[in-house]
């Protein structure tokens, strides 16, 4: 689950720098 979380995190970040 941890692993899920910090996969959503990064996929909000790529956005946020796209």
């Amino acid at each position: 689950v941890s692993n899920l979380l910090l996969c959503g995190e990064k996929a909000e970040e790529e956005l946020l720098i796209d």
